[in-house]
């Protein structure tokens, strides 16, 4: 039966000194972004009120960056598809709070086809675009998990403070 060398609980500055330690060694290249695919999303977002210029780029360069991180062998029209999707999913996270209204009405107003403000109108176009790339039960499952997001930074913003 092997013993285990581990001595027991480690300090915080400990535990820092062994990561600084492993990823001084290990070298982890990120993906380079996309510049087309950060600055579509800059222009399209610097578009809707509801986001600062700071914020907008923000958005892209992180929605670009997942992007080219997770899927970067794939076509760039469906990496920019994601992309969106990702900076969008920012967007509400951290705005959403600012147009709970809007937000609570979003499933109501996808099945009843009811205008939506733009930024959530170019979200859900956007997911109806998915299906261009995947399949009907893949969009479906899209579809599920962007009507469940909204619903929880609703049900977030609803029993937090955010002050």
């Amino acid at each position: 039966m092997a013993t285990s060398h581990c001595p027991g609980p480690i300090s915080k500055e400990d535990y820092k000194e062994i990561i600084c330690r492993f990823l001084s060694k290990n070298a982890f290249k990120t993906a380079k972004n996309d510049p087309d695919i950060e600055n579509t999303i800059l222009n399209r977002f610097l578009k809707y009120d509801e986001i600062s210029e700071a914020k907008a780029k923000y958005l892209a360069l992180h929605g670009a960056s997942s992007a080219e991180h997770f899927y970067p062998f794939h076509h760039k029209e469906i990496r920019q598809a994601v992309a969106f999707y990702t900076a969008y999913l920012g967007a509400i996270d951290d705005l959403g709070p600012g147009f709970l209204a809007d937000l609570r009405q979003f499933r109501h107003n996808v099945f009843h086809e009811t205008p939506q403000i733009p930024l959530l109108r170019d979200y859900k176009k956007l997911c109806e675009e998915f299906g261009e790339y995947y399949t009907a039960f893949s969009t479906d499952k899209i579809t599920v998990g962007t009507i469940n997001f909204t619903s929880s930074t609703v049900l977030e913003a609803e029993t937090h403070d955010f002050k």
